[in-house]
């Protein structure tokens, strides 16, 4: 396999993970419990009618039955000969189990989101619910067609599922699990929260170069950003790089190339998160607020500003998209820092190192803006759900297949070839063509912890399969640094100071995230308005930015999207928590 391939298979996979993230919900879940319908009575008897010393939970079934579902496809994917989405080695496993999988129809993930709400509005969804957005699981909730799976999950679930599953003392499957002790969504695709912070990513070869130090200060921020503006850091003699990269095209205030890092130097989080929900947090008194609310908001604006007036940011950043003009930016060795995910060093930033190997660059959590030290500000761990038909007749074998997938793809017998494959040309043996998808929530730090600790006692043999591979790729990469798979690894993997992967897994711990205060499935209210707020900020960020309005206009902003919803979410809120 060529680097190029193998690399764009790792950037595959990266992705596919990040894309089916699920979302969790707290105990409390306020939009759940408002509206719990009642669970299929005759089916909840019998998850309970038998004794469960006796089940085997990987045994196969003896009477075959037939699961609808629906499947999330890409356009770029590439199957084996005689292979297809109806016909490959997960679906052909699960056919010799017992289990006929019958797809009622497949989307392009662009449009998959589209096609599942034309499917709910039917009312004739399929027995397995595969990926579902916090609003769509709103409307199946309140229609009540979706069944509780606490008893069956209790009940069959195997000790190696729930070794992955609840290995984190149960706080993300429980999560879901609403305030009557019922679980309609399953966020079996949730990763640790760690992997969703963000961290300052800074071209190291620029600050050698100008004998700058990492910033740990606001001022400072601003100072390496003038430096990488004005001083001709790539060398070329042009005017033609920029301090700070922001995507101010759907980006703004929320996921990778954003601002939020920004608003993080000076405590506070205006942004949603994907699923419909914004950052609430409690104040010193104990008391939840809106962090949207607090004075670091406009503090952050007005550096914001500053720095655009003086040529730091893109002239054009608010029509700027992160998967296009600015990733184009990054790798044309135009901008200096960013904000970034575990996996840009996955993507796009091995193109850069392709083009200059001798670009370096560093990850850092944010500098203070007060002297005080900053925090990564965790929503959740995802925003979408797997969830089960009300209707299905046989609700246990959807347990099962958690317990084949596990075994297939986490047990000490995993068969990675034929289930968790990341052959680019080979997509029918990749997680994803199962019918649904289970991530091992600590899977990236418990890898990097096993490679990186391997490297410094040079002794892979506690190594699986997977982790010996990046812990050759490092190698690889330490004696030819032309090797840019190796790069990345080394990124994500090596444990050296301001690498990736230390920087997310290792200098970040998960106490050290400040989590958000609400954790539950959005409410109705919040996935009818938190939309419209969305477009309200980053209209009104993006003005203030360009100087087209004044900072202390984000106080009129507050006071609209408090009148709208947001006094009345924060009420909620509130209540829930007591």
């Amino acid at each position: 396999m060529t680097s190029k391939v193998k690399l764009l298979s790792m950037v595959m996979a990266a992705m596919l993970a990040v894309s089916a993230l699920s979302a969790c919900s707290s105990n409390k879940d306020q939009n759940a419990s408002s509206s719990s319908p009642s669970a299929s009575t005759s089916a909840n008897e019998s998850a309970s009618g038998t004794d469960t010393a006796s089940i085997d939970p990987l045994a196969k079934i003896d009477d075959p039955i037939t699961l609808t579902t629906v499947r999330r496809t890409l356009q770029s994917t590439k199957y084996k000969d005689g292979q297809s989405a109806e016909s490959n080695p997960w679906i052909n496993f699960l056919k010799d189990q017992g289990v006929n999988i019958l797809y009622n129809w497949m989307a392009d993930a662009s449009q998959f989101e589209n096609q599942m709400n034309v499917t709910i509005a039917s009312g004739d969804i399929p027995d397995i619910l595969p990926q579902i957005t916090g609003s769509q699981a709103n409307t199946l909730i309140k229609g009540d067609q979706l069944m509780d799976m606490k008893p069956y999950l209790d009940k069959y679930l195997s000790d190696e599922a729930k070794s992955v599953l609840y290995g984190d003392g149960g706080t993300l499957m429980n999560s879901t699990v609403t305030s009557d002790g019922k679980q309609y969504l399953l966020p079996l695709t949730a990763s640790e929260i760690r992997a969703d912070i963000k961290g300052l990513w800074i071209r190291k070869d620029w600050l050698d170069k100008l004998h700058l130090s990492v910033p740990t200060t606001a001022e400072e921020f601003e100072k390496v950003a003038e430096a990488f503006t004005t001083q001709d850091p790539d060398g070329n003699g042009k005017p033609d790089t920029y301090g700070f990269g922001l995507s101010g095209k759907d980006n703004l205030i929320l996921d990778w190339g954003g601002a939020d890092g920004v608003f993080e130097m000076f405590h506070a989080q205006p942004g949603p998160w994907w699923d419909n929900s914004l950052f609430y947090e409690k104040d010193e008194s104990g008391n939840i607020i809106w962090s949207g609310s607090k004075p670091g908001v406009k503090q952050a604006l007005s550096l914001l500003q500053t720095m655009y007036k003086k040529g730091e940011l893109a002239k054009d950043f608010g029509t700027i998209d992160a998967g296009g003009k600015l990733a184009q930016d990054l790798t044309g060795e135009k901008v200096g820092m960013f904000m970034g995910r575990w996996w840009q060093a996955l993507w796009p930033l091995p193109d850069l190192k392709t083009k200059d190997p001798k670009s370096e660059w560093i990850v850092v959590n944010m500098p203070s803006g007060d002297g005080k030290p900053t925090q990564p500000y965790g929503y959740r761990p995802g925003n979408v759900y797997v969830a089960v038909s009300k209707n299905m007749k046989n609700p246990e074998a959807f347990v099962k297949m958690i317990n084949w997938y596990v075994e297939k793809v986490y047990g000490p017998n995993a068969d990675t070839n034929n289930f968790a494959s990341t052959d680019p040309n080979n997509v029918g043996s990749w997680t994803s063509s199962a019918p649904f998808v289970i991530n091992d929530p600590f899977k990236l730090s418990r890898d990097y912890t096993a490679v990186s600790t391997a490297l410094k006692a040079k002794d892979p043999s506690k190594l699986n399969t997977e982790q010996k591979q990046y812990y050759d790729d490092v190698q690889k990469f330490e004696q030819d640094p032309s090797y840019v798979v190796g790069w990345s690894a080394w990124q994500n993997y090596s444990g050296a100071d301001g690498t990736a992967g230390k920087h997310y897994f290792e200098d970040n711990k998960e106490s050290d995230v400040l989590k958000n205060a609400f954790f539950s499935v959005p409410n109705e209210k919040m996935v009818t308005t938190i939309p419209m707020y969305k477009k309200m900020a980053e209209e009104m960020i993006t003005k203030i930015i360009y100087g087209q309005a004044s900072v202390d206009d984000w106080d009129n902003l507050v006071n609209d999207w408090n009148k709208l919803a947001g006094n009345d979410i924060l009420k909620d809120i509130q209540a829930n928590a007591k």
